[in-house]
């Protein structure tokens, strides 16, 4: 709450780059939880509607141009996801 992001939604924010299943799951326990019409619920479904899974991306990328070195590609999706 101190950097302005609920804190209802963090699990969501450390979920979503890894397992689109779970996040959605997430998603659908947060909208149980707070409500459709709060602010943590407008802010998972941006999250939600803006984002797809960082290894899944990566790897579809990767795997149509033929790149076979992609050694700093996670990391660095990661840190560019953090800031």
């Amino acid at each position: 709450d101190r950097i302005g992001i609920p804190a209802e939604i963090v699990p969501l924010i450390l979920t979503r780059p890894f397992s689109g299943s779970a996040s959605s799951a997430m998603f659908s326990s947060l909208l149980e939880e707070v409500g459709a019409d709060s602010l943590a619920a407008t802010c998972a479904a941006v999250i939600m509607g803006s984002s797809d899974t960082v290894v899944y991306i990566i790897s579809v990328y990767f795997s149509s141009v033929n790149v076979k070195k992609t050694g700093y590609a996670l990391p660095l999706a990661f840190s560019v996801m953090i800031f």
